[in-house]
Protein backbone atom coordinates (compact mmCIF):
# COMPACT_ATOMS: atom_id res chain seq x y z
CA UNK A 1 0.00 0.00 0.00
CA UNK A 2 1.30 3.48 -0.74
CA UNK A 3 -0.08 6.60 -0.17
CA UNK A 4 1.24 10.43 -0.84
CA UNK A 5 1.06 13.44 1.17
CA UNK A 6 2.57 16.79 1.50
CA UNK A 7 3.46 16.59 5.19
CA UNK A 8 4.14 13.77 7.66
CA UNK A 9 2.83 14.09 11.21
CA UNK A 10 5.20 16.93 12.76
CA UNK A 11 5.64 15.10 16.16
CA UNK A 12 7.71 12.36 13.80
CA UNK A 13 9.58 14.94 11.65
CA UNK A 14 10.55 16.56 14.78
CA UNK A 15 11.49 13.44 16.78
CA UNK A 16 13.62 12.11 13.86
CA UNK A 17 15.17 15.53 12.97
CA UNK A 18 16.14 16.63 17.07
CA UNK A 19 18.44 14.35 18.64
CA UNK A 20 16.54 13.46 21.95
CA UNK A 21 13.65 14.48 20.82
CA UNK A 22 11.76 10.62 20.11
CA UNK A 23 10.65 10.14 23.89
CA UNK A 24 9.68 14.30 23.93
CA UNK A 25 7.59 14.36 20.69
CA UNK A 26 6.61 10.01 21.06
CA UNK A 27 2.12 9.71 21.46
CA UNK A 28 1.55 10.19 25.12
CA UNK A 29 0.16 6.75 24.95
CA UNK A 30 3.78 5.22 24.52
CA UNK A 31 5.99 7.90 26.29
CA UNK A 32 9.21 7.22 27.45
CA UNK A 33 9.69 5.65 30.75
CA UNK A 34 6.82 3.26 30.36
CA UNK A 35 7.50 -0.44 31.18
CA UNK A 36 7.88 -3.49 28.93
CA UNK A 37 7.80 -6.63 29.73
CA UNK A 38 10.61 -8.63 29.15
CA UNK A 39 10.88 -11.82 27.21
CA UNK A 40 10.17 -14.31 29.93
CA UNK A 41 7.30 -12.42 31.63
CA UNK A 42 8.94 -12.12 35.00
CA UNK A 43 10.28 -8.42 35.15
CA UNK A 44 9.95 -5.46 33.28
CA UNK A 45 11.76 -3.24 31.37
CA UNK A 46 11.88 0.64 30.72
CA UNK A 47 10.27 1.30 27.18
CA UNK A 48 11.17 3.95 24.99
CA UNK A 49 11.48 5.33 21.34
CA UNK A 50 14.92 4.14 19.87
CA UNK A 51 16.28 5.28 16.77
CA UNK A 52 18.60 3.19 14.47
CA UNK A 53 20.24 4.08 11.35
CA UNK A 54 22.02 2.74 8.68
CA UNK A 55 23.52 4.51 5.14
CA UNK A 56 19.30 4.65 3.83
CA UNK A 57 17.12 3.70 6.79
CA UNK A 58 16.27 5.56 10.11
CA UNK A 59 14.45 2.89 12.37
CA UNK A 60 12.20 4.00 14.88
CA UNK A 61 10.79 1.88 16.82
CA UNK A 62 9.17 1.19 20.64
CA UNK A 63 10.48 -0.84 23.44
CA UNK A 64 13.20 -2.18 26.11
CA UNK A 65 15.92 -2.29 22.94
CA UNK A 66 16.23 -0.60 19.71
CA UNK A 67 15.89 -3.18 16.29
CA UNK A 68 18.83 -5.55 16.36
CA UNK A 69 21.81 -4.49 13.86
CA UNK A 70 20.10 -8.42 11.81
CA UNK A 71 16.51 -6.32 10.85
CA UNK A 72 18.52 -2.70 10.06
CA UNK A 73 20.86 -4.91 7.87
CA UNK A 74 17.82 -7.15 6.01
CA UNK A 75 16.31 -3.63 5.09
CA UNK A 76 19.50 -2.19 3.27
CA UNK A 77 19.71 -5.53 1.71
CA UNK A 78 16.35 -5.77 0.34
CA UNK A 79 16.67 -2.09 -0.80
CA UNK A 80 19.85 -2.97 -2.85
CA UNK A 81 17.96 -6.89 -4.31
CA UNK A 82 15.27 -4.09 -5.78
CA UNK A 83 17.30 -1.68 -6.93
CA UNK A 84 19.37 -4.21 -9.10
CA UNK A 85 16.13 -6.35 -10.12
CA UNK A 86 13.99 -3.14 -11.64
CA UNK A 87 16.84 -0.48 -12.14
CA UNK A 88 20.34 -2.27 -13.18
CA UNK A 89 21.60 -0.78 -10.37
CA UNK A 90 24.81 -2.09 -8.73
CA UNK A 91 25.65 0.44 -6.68
CA UNK A 92 22.78 2.22 -5.80
CA UNK A 93 22.65 5.88 -4.75
CA UNK A 94 22.32 6.68 -1.12
CA UNK A 95 19.33 8.07 -0.43
CA UNK A 96 18.90 11.45 0.66
CA UNK A 97 16.50 11.66 2.90
CA UNK A 98 16.81 8.33 4.68
CA UNK A 99 13.85 6.40 4.53
CA UNK A 100 11.90 6.17 8.18
CA UNK A 101 10.69 3.44 9.18
CA UNK A 102 8.23 3.32 11.85
CA UNK A 103 7.51 0.03 13.66
CA UNK A 104 4.11 1.06 15.48
CA UNK A 105 3.85 -1.06 18.93
CA UNK A 106 0.05 -1.56 18.74
CA UNK A 107 -2.55 -1.66 15.76
CA UNK A 108 -3.91 1.51 17.07
CA UNK A 109 -1.15 3.58 16.37
CA UNK A 110 -0.91 2.31 12.94
CA UNK A 111 -4.27 2.79 12.16
CA UNK A 112 -3.98 6.07 13.76
CA UNK A 113 -1.21 7.01 10.82
CA UNK A 114 -1.97 5.38 7.75
CA UNK A 115 -6.11 6.06 8.16
CA UNK A 116 -8.47 3.11 8.14
CA UNK A 117 -8.01 2.10 4.58
CA UNK A 118 -4.71 -0.27 5.94
CA UNK A 119 -6.83 -2.03 8.30
CA UNK A 120 -5.94 -4.75 6.07
CA UNK A 121 -2.41 -4.13 5.67
CA UNK A 122 0.67 -4.86 7.48
CA UNK A 123 2.78 -2.13 6.18
CA UNK A 124 2.24 1.28 4.12
CA UNK A 125 4.85 3.85 2.45
CA UNK A 126 4.41 7.46 2.20
CA UNK A 127 6.66 9.08 -0.94
CA UNK A 128 6.81 13.16 -1.11
CA UNK A 129 7.93 14.50 -4.19
CA UNK A 130 8.85 18.39 -4.35
CA UNK A 131 10.81 20.46 -6.51
CA UNK A 132 11.82 17.57 -9.00
CA UNK A 133 12.92 15.42 -5.79
CA UNK A 134 11.79 13.23 -3.31
CA UNK A 135 11.56 14.96 0.23
CA UNK A 136 10.14 12.54 2.04
CA UNK A 137 10.61 8.80 2.36
CA UNK A 138 8.57 6.81 4.97
CA UNK A 139 7.43 3.35 5.63
CA UNK A 140 4.85 2.65 8.73
CA UNK A 141 4.48 -1.09 9.85
CA UNK A 142 2.16 -2.69 11.97
CA UNK A 143 4.94 -4.21 14.23
CA UNK A 144 2.58 -6.44 16.34
CA UNK A 145 2.97 -8.83 13.25
CA UNK A 146 6.63 -10.52 13.87
CA UNK A 147 6.70 -11.35 10.12
CA UNK A 148 6.63 -7.89 8.78
CA UNK A 149 10.55 -8.40 7.21
CA UNK A 150 9.68 -11.01 5.13
CA UNK A 151 6.09 -10.34 4.54
CA UNK A 152 5.55 -6.92 4.08
CA UNK A 153 9.26 -4.74 3.69
CA UNK A 154 9.80 -6.14 0.42
CA UNK A 155 6.28 -4.13 -0.91
CA UNK A 156 7.14 -1.36 0.61
CA UNK A 157 10.16 -1.24 -1.00
CA UNK A 158 9.62 -1.87 -4.37
CA UNK A 159 7.52 2.01 -4.09
CA UNK A 160 10.25 3.57 -2.47
CA UNK A 161 12.98 2.14 -4.95
CA UNK A 162 10.83 2.47 -8.45
CA UNK A 163 9.91 6.47 -7.10
CA UNK A 164 13.45 6.78 -7.19
CA UNK A 165 13.51 6.56 -10.84
CA UNK A 166 10.08 8.03 -11.59
CA UNK A 167 11.00 11.39 -9.61
CA UNK A 168 8.94 13.48 -11.64
CA UNK A 169 5.99 12.00 -11.39
CA UNK A 170 3.88 9.13 -9.80
CA UNK A 171 3.89 5.90 -11.26
CA UNK A 172 0.59 4.44 -12.89
CA UNK A 173 -1.53 2.75 -9.95
CA UNK A 174 -1.20 -0.66 -11.98
CA UNK A 175 2.75 -0.46 -12.63
CA UNK A 176 3.35 0.46 -9.12
CA UNK A 177 1.33 -2.23 -7.36
CA UNK A 178 2.22 -4.76 -9.47
CA UNK A 179 5.65 -4.14 -9.55
CA UNK A 180 5.99 -4.40 -5.29
CA UNK A 181 3.14 -7.34 -5.54
CA UNK A 182 6.55 -8.96 -6.93
CA UNK A 183 8.40 -8.87 -4.48
CA UNK A 184 5.89 -10.45 -2.04
CA UNK A 185 6.15 -13.51 -0.68
CA UNK A 186 4.65 -16.40 -2.88
CA UNK A 187 2.23 -17.03 -0.65
CA UNK A 188 0.67 -13.88 -1.35
CA UNK A 189 1.33 -13.38 -5.20
CA UNK A 190 -0.50 -17.02 -5.20
CA UNK A 191 -3.67 -15.65 -3.10
CA UNK A 192 -3.79 -12.08 -5.63
CA UNK A 193 -3.67 -15.11 -8.63
CA UNK A 194 -6.56 -16.67 -7.16
CA UNK A 195 -8.55 -13.77 -6.48
CA UNK A 196 -7.85 -12.49 -10.56
CA UNK A 197 -9.07 -15.97 -11.79
CA UNK A 198 -12.14 -15.95 -9.78
CA UNK A 199 -12.74 -12.71 -11.22
CA UNK A 200 -12.32 -13.82 -14.68
CA UNK A 201 -14.43 -16.60 -14.57
CA UNK A 202 -17.14 -14.05 -13.56
CA UNK A 203 -15.90 -11.92 -15.90
CA UNK A 204 -15.62 -8.88 -13.50
CA UNK A 205 -11.79 -8.24 -14.45
CA UNK A 206 -10.90 -4.86 -16.04
CA UNK A 207 -10.45 -4.54 -19.72
CA UNK A 208 -6.72 -3.57 -20.18
CA UNK A 209 -7.88 -0.03 -21.58
CA UNK A 210 -9.58 0.33 -18.59
CA UNK A 211 -6.76 -0.77 -16.27
CA UNK A 212 -4.05 0.77 -18.13
CA UNK A 213 -6.17 4.03 -17.47
CA UNK A 214 -6.63 4.17 -14.12
CA UNK A 215 -5.22 7.51 -11.96
CA UNK A 216 -6.03 5.76 -8.66
CA UNK A 217 -7.57 2.82 -7.15
CA UNK A 218 -10.71 1.54 -7.87
CA UNK A 219 -13.57 1.05 -5.55
CA UNK A 220 -12.74 -1.23 -2.67
CA UNK A 221 -15.09 -3.80 -3.83
CA UNK A 222 -12.66 -4.08 -6.76
CA UNK A 223 -9.37 -4.16 -5.28
CA UNK A 224 -8.49 -7.70 -5.11
CA UNK A 225 -8.82 -7.72 -8.91
CA UNK A 226 -7.16 -4.75 -9.34
CA UNK A 227 -4.15 -6.19 -7.60
CA UNK A 228 -3.92 -9.61 -8.83
CA UNK A 229 -4.62 -8.27 -12.32
CA UNK A 230 -2.02 -5.52 -12.13
CA UNK A 231 0.47 -8.02 -11.06
CA UNK A 232 -0.27 -10.57 -13.54
CA UNK A 233 -0.07 -7.93 -16.39
CA UNK A 234 3.40 -6.83 -15.08
CA UNK A 235 4.45 -10.01 -14.49
CA UNK A 236 3.51 -11.31 -18.25
CA UNK A 237 5.82 -8.45 -19.61
CA UNK A 238 8.28 -8.55 -17.90
CA UNK A 239 8.48 -12.36 -18.94
CA UNK A 240 8.61 -10.76 -22.64
CA UNK A 241 11.57 -8.61 -22.42
CA UNK A 242 12.74 -8.10 -18.99
CA UNK A 243 12.73 -5.93 -16.31
CA UNK A 244 14.60 -3.24 -17.85
CA UNK A 245 12.74 -3.19 -21.02
CA UNK A 246 9.36 -3.00 -18.98
CA UNK A 247 10.87 0.16 -16.92
CA UNK A 248 11.53 1.70 -20.93
CA UNK A 249 7.76 0.91 -21.76
CA UNK A 250 6.82 2.69 -18.83
CA UNK A 251 9.18 5.41 -19.49
CA UNK A 252 7.38 5.80 -23.17
CA UNK A 253 4.18 5.26 -22.15
CA UNK A 254 4.27 8.55 -19.64
CA UNK A 255 5.55 10.28 -22.79
CA UNK A 256 3.81 8.92 -25.75
CA UNK A 257 0.87 6.93 -24.16
CA UNK A 258 0.55 3.30 -23.68
CA UNK A 259 -0.71 2.27 -26.72
CA UNK A 260 2.10 3.61 -28.62
CA UNK A 261 4.85 2.37 -25.64
CA UNK A 262 3.40 -1.07 -25.97
CA UNK A 263 4.05 -1.07 -30.12
CA UNK A 264 7.51 0.14 -29.81
CA UNK A 265 8.86 -2.19 -27.53
CA UNK A 266 6.26 -4.92 -27.38
CA UNK A 267 4.79 -5.09 -31.10
CA UNK A 268 0.96 -4.93 -30.08
CA UNK A 269 -1.41 -2.78 -29.18
CA UNK A 270 -3.32 -2.97 -26.22
CA UNK A 271 -5.97 -5.30 -27.91
CA UNK A 272 -3.70 -7.59 -29.01
CA UNK A 273 -2.01 -7.67 -25.37
CA UNK A 274 -5.54 -8.42 -24.02
CA UNK A 275 -6.21 -11.29 -26.36
CA UNK A 276 -2.44 -12.86 -25.25
CA UNK A 277 -2.74 -12.03 -22.15
CA UNK A 278 -6.28 -13.68 -21.63
CA UNK A 279 -5.48 -16.42 -23.70
CA UNK A 280 -2.25 -17.00 -21.11
CA UNK A 281 -4.14 -16.48 -17.95
CA UNK A 282 -7.15 -19.21 -18.72
CA UNK A 283 -5.16 -21.49 -20.63
CA UNK A 284 -1.77 -21.65 -18.81
CA UNK A 285 0.88 -23.59 -21.32
CA UNK A 286 4.57 -24.81 -20.71
CA UNK A 287 6.45 -21.27 -19.33
CA UNK A 288 9.25 -21.76 -22.05
CA UNK A 289 6.91 -21.95 -24.57
CA UNK A 290 5.31 -18.13 -23.85
CA UNK A 291 8.37 -15.57 -23.47
CA UNK A 292 8.55 -14.85 -26.90
CA UNK A 293 4.81 -14.64 -26.95
CA UNK A 294 4.25 -11.10 -27.85
CA UNK A 295 7.36 -10.50 -29.84
CA UNK A 296 9.40 -13.22 -32.18
CA UNK A 297 12.89 -11.39 -31.53
CA UNK A 298 11.94 -11.23 -27.75
CA UNK A 299 14.76 -12.65 -25.58
CA UNK A 300 13.42 -15.54 -24.33
CA UNK A 301 15.57 -14.70 -20.00
CA UNK A 302 14.96 -11.95 -18.45
CA UNK A 303 17.61 -9.44 -18.32
CA UNK A 304 18.72 -6.23 -16.47
CA UNK A 305 18.70 -2.88 -17.29
CA UNK A 306 21.74 -2.07 -19.14
CA UNK A 307 24.16 -0.09 -17.68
Amino acid sequence: MIRFAALARLWLVLALAIPGAVGMLAPSRFHAGALAASPDGTRCEPASWHVVETANFRILSYGAAPVSPQTAAACERQRDRLARQWLGDVDAETWSPKCHVVLHPTDESYLREVGNGGRATIASSLVDRKDGRICLRRIDVRATRSDWLTTALGHELAHMVLAERFVDQALPRWVDEGMAILADPRDRRERHQRALKRAVARGTQFRLVELLALADYPPADRWGTFYGQSASLVEYLVEQQGQGRFVEFVELAAAHGCEDALRRVYGVGIGELERRWHRRLTAPSDPTATANSLNPRARSSVSPLAS
